[in-house]
């Protein structure tokens, strides 16, 4: 998984561990992941959650997912990005 995703961005990391640990990792931050079948060439053998984590000094900074990227459904999250983002600069 790391490998994988410094493949991405060399910043990022890829959580790896017993598969019990990484369970409740998964249920701490609300993500979802499942291996899927081998279905041919290109294809994504495992769905996940979209959500994009930034841990800085140990502490959540930045929450990101596609849903709540919609502003016109979700208003009121635009000025908590901004200012999550702001904090990371």
């Amino acid at each position: 998984a790391d490998r994988y995703a410094k493949a991405m961005n060399p910043a990022f990391l890829g959580l790896t561990g017993r598969p019990e640990v990484l369970q409740e990792v998964a249920r701490t931050f609300g993500v979802y992941y499942q291996k899927t079948r081998y279905r041919g060439a290109g294809d994504y053998l495992v769905d996940h959650t979209a959500t994009t984590f930034v841990i800085r000094g140990g502490r959540l900074v930045l929450l990101l997912s596609p849903e709540k990227l919609d502003f016109i459904q979700n208003p009121g999250y635009l000025p908590r990005v901004v200012a999550d983002i702001r904090a990371l600069l």
